[in-house]
């Protein structure tokens, strides 16, 4: 549910044209950061991730 949920919250933000820094900026995962955020992840990477798969331009 969690993947879903950001997916969601990062595709809508891509719609409505926004950049990844200004996703990263709008912090879609505060929520979440404490089960995202492991030795080599951070929320910013996740989020960068994200807008790559979903195709952000």
């Amino acid at each position: 549910d969690m993947i879903l949920t950001l997916r969601d919250r990062v595709a809508q933000m891509i719609k409505e044209g926004k950049n990844a820094q200004q996703i990263i900026a709008a912090k879609p995962l505060a929520d979440f950061d404490s089960k995202v955020e492991q030795p080599g992840t951070t929320g910013e990477r996740f989020v960068n991730q994200l807008y790559a798969e979903l195709g952000g331009k």
